[in-house]
């Protein structure tokens, strides 16, 4: 059975419906919301702000084969032929979203409310409380997509896998009010705020008092974990996402006066704590408090008070409150917090064959678990789900288009787009424009009387260039000129007017007269960017199917594991002399197992493995290593970047030397009078990048109260920076403290210092919940140890692959170094296609983290790996090089940033490879002979835009 049925709506969710999707797999997602995004907790308002809800719905939109069933639950399942009937209960949808072309007829009712989304991806609803004869609304959708009368139906999907992940529930509104909220109107929440910038981005009038208007001048955020009772730690990273949104705010007034309440710093990487310290350095500043006290917008803590003008609250969430019904259903247990529980070694698996919980309901509490739970569960369903139902289909050779002097361009034209504007005005303005041979209207352009007029004009023998004024790209742009390309026209030679999205639109309330020229001026442009254009097809790449995982860590280990298990041959180079890098015993024990599965499956190990060079590029990457005395070279299609760890003592305690400082794995248990002090340094110690890898902190947290139970007379101690505790170690932290354990936090400039007295070791820290410097005396001091990327490895692996690296080692991704904010779709992809990141390579984790990172990067080598083919990474702009006036200067050569081009040696022309041209246009600006070509937006149609323009 090669479907996956998906229950939730949680970016890990969502994730792994794409990635399932991408394999082939038909997918359907049980959500118990009326559309995507009624509910706090859905994807609204994660970072970067709504991009990660608008990227995943519109990747879900384009898949036909991933199916949304709104006003859904699950009420029960068996098992059926190896697999699962999983019986569904829905009511029919107001609006069919495969139908619907957003174009506001049904609002004219009055009966329909429509919630705006960024980047279109609306979402229409009936006001059920409006309608008392459903036959109103018969008629009122010209595409058929309204449904007047909604059944409640039952459905039951054979499926191979099945996937839980209900998102967290929000807190209640009503609990918030011993913050202030619902009591003083100028008390609101950062998900408010959130709404007020969305889709626009921060506008100075977006942020200001509910009460009366003005733009405050002194705020303060409360986070409200741990406070007023409530655990610690629970919620999805509340102390980042208001973090960030400060951020937005300072970026509107530089002068406002920002003040965080926080029980802890809830960080955990190495992201975060720039942002944190961003944050500092534009003023915010941090205070860390006990609990506090709120009296409409006066907050009084430690004795002290102050009056603000505003109070944002970021809240706690709670455990998916759906997660005990699924439990029921499924016969799956819950922990003590109720939370879903997996295995140990496989975090997301459950005891249920082919039945897996991630994200949320897991207690899985940060963007990037969640985005790699999406991934690592996709990995494992797949194997649960046989052969694609879903194979691609084969393209029509291209049409003969013949080339001109002056390009004959037929302009399509989509009424629906110009909502109220003169039809036969925009038809009159545009036959006027040079190269256009006609202008042909459609009712709705993505609809079937519309595909038809498409398929005429692309094969009337007379048309050389299709402008498709409409809406945008992502609503029905890329599906129209796919459709198109299906007819056998070039994509090359056809471009979106987004005369909606950029013209319409945006321009509502102007001047009728206006929004018509802007309308033109979108029109003209797109016609002058494809008049002279090259008609090709995309170029398409073989890719080697093998694979070499570079590290030593535990997730090197595993990813080599996965990827080998979808019949991928995988090298596995080892560049560390040292065996064992973990700290937790349970870590070690799963390593054990791993490398037992490595020699099992006949993975060749290099170990240690020198790289000398890398070279080539996706599918075709040649990878020359030494090892064991030997130089090999090896080719492969993909690399998955493990990293290689090292142990060591924290900075602050490398010259320290004192009988009573043991290290974490090897302490007996010994105490003194003066009690035992766990030492964990974070993300930054004293002035250093010391890097907690975090691994074994549930380990650390068990010994602590173990020891404490057990000595009831003696001090236990932890020392932390940032809160050691995330999501499920929150019980763990709780029974510590309930057993005598004293959590001390200490600021990290100045960090905490270490010196020999007498018989004990005494520790001077400062308080910042107070400011005082402090001290304690402990006789046994037992420091975590510090696990960082091996500097030197991660420099070589840099240097050969172009790619930036932080002070301690680890790699950059994405586009900015505050990568679990920035993160989207792919959280292991560096945006080279091919190179992927896990493990100490990429940040600090836990246990569970690392291998669930390992086996998401395992899933995105694999997908590349799994191809036959692959098309250049930039779509269809890429450049070509005319050899009849290429000289071989090598100019072109050394302006591409891409490595796309080279001297051919032994025809003494500059040739492309296609598959790496990102169509920069750089080639083309530095050849002296006008022989470096883009076939689509080259230097010709540049200049011919900018006339245009001017």
């Amino acid at each position: 059975m090669g479907t996956a049925v998906i229950y939730g709506t949680s970016v890990a969710a969502l994730r792994a419906a794409a990635n399932i999707g991408k394999l082939g797999h038909r997918v359907y997602i049980i959500n118990e919301g009326r559309y995507l995004g009624d509910r706090p907790s859905q994807l609204l308002y994660r970072k970067p702000r709504t991009i990660c809800n608008t990227c995943l719905r519109f990747v879900l939109r384009r898949m036909p084969h991933v199916e949304i069933i709104h006003n859904a639950s699950i009420t029960g399942y068996e098992k059926k032929n190896g697999g699962f009937r999983v019986k569904v209960h829905y009511r029919e949808s107001d609006v069919n979203e495969r139908k619907c072309i957003e174009c506001d007829r049904c609002l004219e009712t009055g009966l329909i409310r429509a919630y705006r989304r960024p980047m279109g991806g609306n979402a229409y609803l009936v006001d059920w409380d409006k309608v008392s004869d459903p036959s109103a609304l018969e008629g009122a959708c010209p595409t058929g997509a309204l449904n007047p009368r909604p059944a409640e139906k039952d459905l039951e999907i054979d499926a191979g896998a099945v996937l839980l992940s209900p998102d967290c529930t929000p807190e209640d509104d009503a609990a918030l009010a011993d913050f202030g909220y619902g009591k003083a109107p100028d008390v609101v929440k950062v998900t408010e705020i959130e709404r007020w910038f969305s889709g626009t981005g921060p506008e100075l009038e977006a942020f200001v008092r509910p009460s009366d208007g003005r733009v405050p001048d002194k705020v303060a955020y409360i986070v409200t974990p741990g406070l007023k009772g409530r655990d610690l730690s629970v919620g999805f990273e509340p102390f980042v996402n208001a973090l960030e949104n400060a951020l937005s705010v300072k970026r509107l007034k530089e002068d406002i006066e920002i003040t965080f309440f926080v029980r802890d710093l809830l960080l955990y990487g190495k992201g975060q704590w720039e942002l944190l310290k961003k944050g500092l350095s534009k003023g915010i500043k941090i205070k860390r408090v006990d609990d506090i006290d709120v009296q409409g917008l006066e907050i009084s803590w430690d004795g002290k008070s102050s009056e603000f003008d505003m109070i944002v609250l970021s809240p706690s969430s709670r455990p998916p409150e759906r997660n005990r019904r699924v439990s029921e259903i499924f016969g799956l247990q819950l922990d003590e917090r109720g939370y879903l529980v997996t295995k140990e070694d496989e975090p997301i698996e459950t005891e249920i064959p082919g039945i897996f919980v991630l994200g949320e309901a897991a207690g899985h509490l940060t963007y990037i678990e969640s985005l790699n739970d999406g991934a690592a569960a996709a990995l494992r369903a797949s194997r649960f789900l046989g052969e694609p139902e879903v194979k691609g289909q084969s393209l029509p050779p291209l049409l003969d288009i013949k080339e001109v002097d002056e390009p004959r361009t037929t302009v399509h034209l989509c009424k629906c787009a110009l909502g109220d504007l003169d039809v036969d005005e925009v038809v009159r303005r545009i036959g006027e424009i040079d190269t256009v041979r006609s202008v042909k209207v459609s009712e709705f352009l993505c609809l079937e009387e519309g595909l038809k007029g498409l398929r005429e004009t692309a094969t009337d023998g007379e048309t050389s260039r299709i402008v498709l004024a409409a809406c945008s790209p992502w609503e029905r742009g890329l599906f129209l000129q796919n459709k198109l390309r299906s007819f056998g026209f070039p994509i090359s030679l056809t471009d979106i007017a987004e005369v909606r999205d950029m013209g319409v639109f945006p321009h509502a309330g102007e001047p009728a007269e206006a929004v018509v020229e802007k309308v033109i001026d979108l029109v003209k442009l797109s016609i002058e960017k494809i008049k002279f254009s090259l008609p090709y097809d995309q170029p398409l790449e073989g890719i080697v199917r093998r694979a070499v995982v570079i590290g030593n860590c535990i997730a090197a280990y595993k990813a080599a594991l996965e990827i080998t298990e979808r019949g991928i041959e995988v090298l596995l180079l080892d560049p560390s002399e040292e065996d064992e890098v973990l700290a937790s015993s349970s870590g070690k024990e799963l390593l054990k197992a791993f490398k037992k599965g490595i020699g099992e499956k006949g993975i060749k190990v290099y170990k240690p493995a020198e790289i000398i060079s890398v070279d080539g590029f996706v599918g075709h990457y040649r990878v020359s290593f030494r090892a064991d005395g030997e130089d090999h070279d090896v080719e492969v299609g993909a690399i998955v970047i493990a990293g290689a760890g090292r142990k060591e003592l924290p900075s602050e305690l490398k010259e320290l030397s004192h009988p009573g400082m043991v290290s974490f794995e090897r302490y007996d248990g010994r105490t003194g009078e003066k009690g035992v002090t766990f030492f964990l340094p974070g993300v930054l110690s004293a002035g250093s990048r010391s890097t907690f890898t975090r691994e074994g902190i549930g380990e650390v947290l068990r010994r602590a109260t173990e020891l404490k139970e057990s000595n009831r007379e003696i001090p236990v101690r932890v020392l932390y920076l940032d809160t050691p505790v995330f999501g499920k170690y929150a019980d763990l932290e709780a029974r510590a403290r309930k057993a005598g354990v004293e959590f001390i936090p200490y600021w990290h400039e100045p960090g905490p210092s270490f010196a020999v007295d007498g018989e004990t070791i005494k520790i001077s820290y400062y308080d910042d919940r107070t400011g005082e410097k402090k001290e304690l005396v402990t006789s046994i001091l037992v420091p975590y140890p510090v696990i960082r990327p091996d500097i030197s490895v991660s420099k070589r692996l840099s240097e050969l692959l172009g790619l930036e690296i932080d002070d301690d080692g680890f790699f950059y991704y994405r586009e900015d170094p505050y990568e679990e904010i920035n993160a989207k779709l792919a959280p292991n992809d560096l945006g080279t296609n091919g190179i992927f990141l896990t493990g100490f390579a990429k940040a600090q984790k836990d246990l569970e983290g690392l291998i669930v990172d390992s086996e998401a990067s395992a899933f995105e080598a694999s997908v590349v790996l799994s191809k036959e083919k692959q098309p250049p990474q930039s779509g269809w702009v890429v450049s070509y090089t005319d050899f009849r006036k290429c000289a071989g200067c090598g100019f072109c050569v050394d302006a591409c940033t891409y490595d796309a081009r080279f001297i051919d040696p032994e025809r003494k022309v500059a040739v492309v490879r296609e598959i790496l041209c990102q169509g920069c246009g750089a080639c083309e600006a530095a050849c002296p002979s006008g022989a470096a070509k883009l076939r689509v937006m080259n230097a010709k149609s540049l200049l011919s835009v900018v006339d245009k323009i001017t």
